[in-house]
């Protein structure tokens, strides 16, 4: 993935290529679907639809064999896009009612937000602004609710962290006096020693 961040391509595909390979020749078939979305996705960002389309459509159907739910609804929203992008807006809006159907059977938000923002697309390219409105504020209430939570878990986070520092502040607190107290009695011990050691003589 240092390949395709940095957008060396060609080197991208090279490595995705061996690890396909590799993955193939020892049977790993969830990874070989990954090895071939990723090979579809470095084509997609290069806007070469059609082979890109070839790539995920193996990938999603070694998805579908091996009942791996949580990829194919990536993938199913990632194909709207290169339908989308192939002007086959059809096919683009089946894909991605579909990611939206999986996402929200799965529970996963961010996949049902992302496809809703593919499906607004769609209907812009098509000069829907009804629809492309209407599934645009689908997308913004979704990312604005994961958003919150997000902050709620860092707010949240942040309070234990507090509530911890101060258990320990209490507890250091406790041990230091603790310490203190045992080293005064230690103290008035040995003055007591001394006085009655004094009386004796």
């Amino acid at each position: 993935d240092i390949f395709f961040k940095q957008d060396k391509y060609p080197e991208a595909v090279e490595n995705y290529n061996r690890a396909l390979s590799i993955r193939e020749e020892i049977k790993d078939r969830r990874n070989e679907a990954v090895s071939l979305r990723s090979i579809g996705r470095v084509f997609l960002n290069k806007k070469n639809y059609e082979e890109a389309n070839k790539y995920y459509q193996k990938s999603l159907k070694i998805n579908e064999e091996i009942s791996d739910l949580e990829q194919k609804s990536e993938l199913l929203k990632e194909i709207a896009e290169i339908y989308l992008g192939l002007k086959n807006y059809k096919l683009a809006v089946q894909y991605a009612e579909n990611a939206v159907s999986l996402g929200s059977q799965l529970k996963t938000r961010p996949r049902v937000r992302d496809a809703y923002e593919v499906l607004s697309k769609i209907y812009e390219s098509q000069r829907n602004t009804a629809l492309a409105y209407a599934y645009y504020k689908k997308f913004i209430e979704i990312k604005d609710s994961i958003n919150q939570d997000e902050k709620s878990k860092l707010i949240e986070n942040e309070n234990r962290y507090r509530i911890a520092k101060k258990d320990q502040e209490l507890k250091n607190e406790k041990m230091l006096q603790a310490a203190e107290q045992k080293d005064m009695r230690m103290k008035m011990i040995v003055l007591l020693i001394g006085l009655g050691g004094m009386l004796l003589l």
